[in-house]
C-alpha cells in the first residue's frame, strides 16, 4: 500500500485520503476510490422512430374509436342538444372598456 498510494502518487493524482472516514477521494472527479457508489443500470433504450410513429399511430386509432363510440351514445341518447349562447353587447363592452381606461388614468394623474 505504501508504494501505489505513496505520497508522490497521492499528490501526482489529487487524491485526498481520510482515515477517520476510510475515503480516498479524487479531487477532480470527486470520485470515492474506496467506497464507489453502486453502479446503476444503463436507462432502456429508446424506440426507433418507425416504432415511434407506429405506437403513435396505434393510440390516434383508440383515440378516434373511443370517441366515436362517446359520440355515437350521446347520438343515440338525445344529448346533442345545441348550447344557448347570449348575445354579446359590442357597445356596453366598448363603453365599459373605455371607463376602465379613464377610471386608471385618473388614479395615475
Amino acid at each position: 500500500m505504501p508504494v501505489i498510494l505513496g505520497f508522490p502518487f497521492l499528490m501526482h493524482n489529487t487524491i485526498v485520503t481520510d482515515h477517520k472516514a476510510c475515503s480516498c477521494i479524487d479531487k477532480w472527479s470527486n470520485y470515492n476510490l474506496l467506497n464507489p457508489l453502486p453502479v446503476s443500470p444503463p436507462p432502456p433504450p429508446k424506440p426507433r422512430l418507425k416504432e415511434q410513429l407506429n405506437q403513435l399511430k396505434a393510440d390516434k386509432k383508440l383515440v378516434l374509436t373511443e370517441l366515436m363510440m362517446v359520440c355515437n351514445t350521446h347520438f343515440k341518447n338525445h344529448k346533442l342538444q345545441p348550447e344557448i349562447v347570449e348575445d354579446f353587447n359590442v357597445a356596453g363592452a366598448i363603453c365599459e372598456h373605455i371607463e376602465l381606461l379613464a377610471t386608471k388614468d385618473a388614479l395615475l394623474k
